[in-house]
Parts: C-alpha cells; structure tokens; sequence
C-alpha cells in the first residue's frame, strides 16, 4: 500500500510538472500586427469602407443616368355602359390599355462630365482612406512604444522598490548590532512607501496604455506580455529622402489632385448644362380597336429637344465651381508646402533626439556606478542612508530618462515615415 501510494504521488507531481511545463506562453503582439490590426480592424476603418462604398454608389448612380430609361403601363378602365353607332362600337363598357415606353438620351451636355467628377470623386476617397489607414497604424504605434516605454519605467521602479526593501533589511540588521539609529530604518521605510506608490503608478499608466491599444485594434484585451520589444532605428538615424522625391506622392496630395479633376468636371458639367437636351422617344401601345389603330396597336418614334435659354442661377454656379477649383489648387499647394516644412523638421528633430539617446545612456551608466558605489560606501558606514536614497533616486531618474530619450526617438521615427506617407496603403 505505501509504494501503491508514492507510485500515486509520484504520477501526480509528474502530471502537475508536465501540464506546468505545457502551459502555451502569452501570444506575442508585435508592433507590426498592432499597426495592420489598427488599420483593417479598428471602427475607424470600418467606417473609412463605409466612405468608399458611398462613393462607388455615388459613381454608379452617375452612371445610370447614362443608360436608357424603359416604362410599361397598363390600365383597365369600367364605364357606365357601351356606346355604340350603328354596329361600331365608339367606347366599351371594359377599356383596357398597355403601354411601353423607351427614352434615349441623345445629349445632355452634364451627363458625362458629372459621371466624370464622380470617379475623381471616388480617386480622392480611396486616397483619403489610404491615408486614414496610415494615420491609425501611426497611432496604434505610438500607443505600442508608449506602452513599452511605460513597460520600462514599471521594471526601473520594481527594480528601485526591491533595492529599497533591500536597505530596509540592511538597516534592520545593523540597527540591532547598533551601527545605525531608528531614524535611518525610518527614512529606509519611508523610501520603500515611495517606490511602491511609484510602482503603483507606473502600473496604472501601462494598464491605460494596454487597454487604449486593444480598444484601437479591437482586441478584448492585451497584457504587457504580449509586447515585443521594438525599435524602428539602429543606432544611427536612418537617411532622411529629400522632401521633393516623395511628398507629391503622398496619399492625401495625391487625393487633393484627385478633388482638383472632381471641380473641374463639376465646372465643365455646369457650363455644358447651357446647350440643349436632345432625347429620343419611342412608344408601343396596346389598347382596344379604334379609328386610329383598328387593330388595337399603335406605336410611334419622335425626337425631344429642350433648351434653357437663360437661367442667371446657372451663371452663378458656373462661378462657384470655378472658385472651389481655384480653392482646391491653392490648398494642395500649401499643403505640399507644410509637408516639406514639417519633414525637414522632424528629420532635424530625429538627429537631435539620437543625439540625446546617447547621452542618456552615458549618463544611466554613470548613475548605475554610481548607485554601486554607494551601496558599497553604505555597507562600510562611510555612506549615510540620505546619501544613499539619492543615489538610489538618481539612477530611477536616469533610467526614466533613459527610457523617455528611446521613446521620443521612436515617436519622432514613426512619425516621419508617416509624413512621408510610408505608412499608408499601397
């Protein structure tokens, strides 16, 4: 029975280890699957495949303007009584009646260049969309490196609370031997509550940054290990384009051209709309016998014309488009202006914060030397615990700067790209 039972228990253990040891770790999120999550998933993009769906509607209805237009009627009619001359019947007691009608338009000076303007129209939501898409992969990649930059700052003050209890023990020890005095264990206690409410803090922050990610990539949620670690530039700031090889090329310039060609149509549309409307018109009719058709059926083919000889409304619409086009062109003028500014300045901005990276790291080095030196000069009573608290504070410090350099590098990074409109859909 004892070895029945150590079998048993050995087996347990082994089940025990084994589904440890089995347990799939947390699936990793990479900063590129956050980003493509943000742009396809997210209900801003939802909503952007909305926008391009009532274009293409709009298009379309353009379009159907262009085709035939066929009718059919019918009708059955109950007078009060037949009349008839002589043996011809003039109007039966049961009239009934069929018509089918076809309409062409042979020319309508708008038609075309309104279904024109509307596939232009279509171009600039399509490009805005792309750039829509490439404005949510922005904004899920900063929420990522935020998240990792917060990730960072809860590891430095976990690392700073452990070091702090650290010292509370120390200082227990030696204040039973009589090396230190209560007010020291004090301070010590007083730096350990500090260092938790930081823990506390830099917890809260990260979890605000998990979840505004998850929300942006319509996730039920995300934890902190699911983020990989992740980095846009190596240790030198990439090669920076000249403005003018790609900000024309943008997705939003290439959609203000777009609604450049939409106005002119328009333009082209309401000044065309002065010339006449020519349709041609052809009927069947089926209906009782009469004078007119003794067979019952009758059809006929004619031509319409009409022709509005003057309407100041349309004058002052021809006015007005010619207006929002003059608006277009000048404000895609600016707006390659503004992006070329602003990619000169973050460019300038991105060697400024690598610089600052590297200093950054100089100066946690130093701090972490530091720190070790005080632990040393603590242990041998030539360190107050005053001096040694700074010590501890100035590398959290370090490391908090440390880590806000590498974020405001990948920030600047990915917002340059962005500018460039690498992020947007091909």
């Amino acid at each position: 029975m004892t070895l029945a039972r150590f079998l048993l228990a050995n087996a347990l253990v082994c089940c025990c280890a084994g589904a440890w040891l089995c347990t799939p770790p947390a699936l990793a999120f990479s900063l590129e699957e956050a980003m493509e999550a943000a742009a396809k998933h997210s209900l801003d993009a939802r909503e952007d495949a909305l926008d391009v769906e009532q274009a293409e509607e709009n298009r379309d209805l353009a379009r159907a303007a262009l085709i035939p237009t066929l009718n059919l009627s019918a009708n059955l009619t109950m007078n009060e009584a037949e009349v008839a001359i002589g043996d011809r019947t003039v109007v039966n007691q049961f009239a009934y009646g069929a018509n089918a009608g076809l309409t062409v338009t042979l020319f309508q000076g708008p038609l075309i260049p309104e279904f024109l303007a509307s596939d232009s129209a279509l171009d600039a939501v399509r490009l805005n969309t792309a750039r829509s898409a490439g404005e949510l992969r922005l904004l899920a990649a900063q929420l990522y490196f935020q998240a990792l930059a917060a990730q960072r700052q809860l590891r430095a003050s976990e690392e700073s609370l452990a070091a702090r209890k650290r010292h509370v023990q120390r200082i227990d020890a030696l204040l039973q031997s009589g090396d230190r005095i209560e007010m020291d264990l004090a301070r010590a206690k007083l730096a350990e509550s500090e260092a938790q409410s930081q823990c506390i803090q830099a917890q809260s922050t990260l979890d605000e940054l998990l979840d505004a990610l998850a929300m942006l990539c319509q996730r039920e949620a995300l934890s902190a290990d699911e983020l990989q670690p992740a980095s846009l530039l190596a240790n030198s700031a990439p090669q920076v384009l000249l403005p003018s090889e790609s900000s024309a090329d943008r997705a939003d310039l290439l959609a203000l051209q777009a609604t450049i060609e939409t106005t002119r149509w328009r333009t082209l549309a309401r000044s065309l709309a002065l010339l006449p409307t020519v349709r041609l018109l052809a009927q069947y009719e089926l209906s009782p016998p009469s004078f007119r058709s003794p067979d019952g059926m009758s059809w006929s083919i004619g031509l319409s014309l009409s022709w509005m000889l003057y309407d100041q409304t349309l004058w002052e619409r021809i006015d007005l488009a010619e207006v929002e086009e003059q608006r277009a062109v000048l404000q895609r003028e600016r707006a390659i202006d503004v992006v070329e500014r602003q990619q000169r300045s973050l460019a300038r901005q991105l060697e400024e914060s690598q610089a600052a990276v590297l200093v950054a790291e100089e100066a946690l080095l130093t701090a972490r030397r530091n720190r070790e030196l005080a632990v040393a000069l603590f242990e041998d009573g030539a360190l107050s615990i005053i001096e040694l608290d700074d010590a501890e504070d100035e590398l959290l410090s370090a490391e908090l700067r440390h880590s806000l350099a590498l974020l405001q590098r990948e920030l600047l990074a990915i917002e340059l790209l962005h500018n460039r409109g690498e992020l947007d859909d091909a």
